[in-house]
């Protein structure tokens, strides 16, 4: 089993939107509220809010170009932040 929780990033094909869904280690998802860190561009991460859903979404004008190496950070609220 996993220790460590995950951050799932899916694309709109359509829109270049990007949805993004932190998951616990057992494969729930995060409360409202969490704020998720992903690497942006020229190395300014980019902070999504996960709404009533356990996603948030990331307007494709935000996103880099290509894959951007790095790591994440999911800060649930009054928590300290976890790296993924």
């Amino acid at each position: 089993a996993r220790k460590t929780p995950t951050v799932d990033v899916e694309q709109d094909p359509k829109t270049g939107d990007v949805t993004v869904t932190p998951k616990k280690p057992d494969g729930s998802t995060y409360p409202p509220g969490t704020k998720v860190e992903i690497p942006g561009k020229d190395g300014n991460p980019i902070t999504v809010t996960i709404g009533e859903d356990g996603k948030g979404k990331v307007p494709n004008s935000e996103l880099p170009d290509g894959k951007v190496p790095g790591t994440g950070k999911i800060t649930e609220p009054g928590k300290p932040a976890v790296e993924v």
